[in-house]
């Protein structure tokens, strides 16, 4: 297989691999590739997962994820922290985001990937997360996803509608 370029794709990441393995080719402009990512990243390991979220995801998640999340690229940009300056200058350099930047991404893909598996939608699922909630005190699940706390809360609220539990 030398030569061949490998993606993410139904695969999971490896201890080993080396960061190219995982990227996605042009910085994961586009949802589907951000979706790659997220499942390829979600689906390996805690090892794996620490020592990725070290090296840092492609600056261009940023905008995959905002198109998967049918969100304009500025909140996801605030969701992870990031100025808009900041954010768009990374994404223009291809760079790769710190660590911090990299898990508060893909816990937001996380999230996301719980609601499209609990709403068997990804369009359902992005409706949702924008939606005022009263399980969440009246406020849109979305709303909460910058903090941890507030991302186990809708992960409570999912899981209660998907096992038929009192959110």
């Amino acid at each position: 297989m030398a030569g061949q370029a490998q993606t993410p794709k139904a695969t999971r990441l490896t201890a080993d691999q080396p960061a190219a393995l995982y990227a996605i080719p042009g910085g994961a402009r586009s949802g589907s590739a951000w979706v790659d990512y997220r499942d390829a990243f979600l689906g390996s390991p805690a090892a794996v997962q620490i020592e990725a979220i070290r090296r840092g995801a492609p600056a261009g998640n940023l905008l995959g994820a905002a198109e998967a999340l049918r969100l304009p690229r500025e909140r996801v940009y605030e969701l992870v922290g990031l100025s808009v300056s900041t954010a768009k200058r990374k994404v223009a350099g291809n760079e790769v985001l710190d660590p911090l930047v990299t898990e508060r991404l893909v816990r937001l893909g996380g999230i996301e990937k719980l609601a499209e598996e609990t709403f068997g939608d990804p369009a359902l699922a992005a409706e949702w997360l924008q939606a005022v909630n009263v399980g969440l005190g009246g406020v849109a699940p979305l709303s909460l996803l910058d903090t941890e706390i507030g991302c186990r809360e809708v992960s409570r609220v999912l899981h209660a509608i998907a096992y038929g539990g009192a959110a």
